[in-house]
């Protein structure tokens, strides 16, 4: 009896093994920068399931962009609410061509853009609906190009992923 319970429980604990992250995601005609998975970079804002799979798997991060800091202000919210923070070699305009084109066919519904409350740049808000019950808001907020002495199209452009849990009252 021992060695059946034994077998079941080993059976069933390779059932629950995560999702596998996808080596490859949609991408929308006309992108000016090619897009790889989010689900590695999100890492550092995903925490007990959250957000799922759904969600995670449902974000594209342009190929070459580099991780510089992540926040969590869930504890200020009701609710989930962390930001990723990101630069690259990439123009503001390509990163804002680049989430106008791709999170609406990564199944994101784009409720709102233009520039940020507060602060410059360019930002993007979407809805999708998550596998976890919730409502989930992205807000991309895209910070203008800077230039360096290195010559022209030499620069560093920033931009910011955030996540929040949204009613689903709204």
């Amino acid at each position: 009896m021992l060695l059946v319970g034994g077998s079941i429980a080993l059976a069933m604990s390779g059932s629950t093994a995560s999702t596998p992250a996808p080596t490859s995601i949609m991408s929308a005609p006309g992108l000016p920068i090619p897009a790889i998975p989010g689900r590695q970079t999100l890492s550092a804002i995903t925490a007990n399931g959250q957000p799922p799979d759904s969600i995670v798997d449902s974000v594209a991060i342009p190929q070459g962009a580099h991780v510089i800091g992540a926040t969590n202000e869930s504890d200020t919210y009701v609710g989930y609410d962390r930001s990723i923070a990101m630069d690259t070699t990439s123009s503001d305009s390509s990163l804002i061509e680049f989430y106008k084109l791709e999170l609406p066919i990564l199944g994101w519904k784009v409720t709102s853009t233009g520039p940020p409350h507060g602060q410059p740049g360019y930002e993007i808000l979407a809805l999708r609906a998550g596998g976890d019950g919730n409502q989930w808001e992205i807000g991309v907020i895209v910070s203008p190009t800077t230039f360096t002495a290195g010559g022209p199209g030499t620069g560093t452009s920033k931009f910011t992923l955030t996540f929040l849990t949204v009613s689903n009252a709204a």
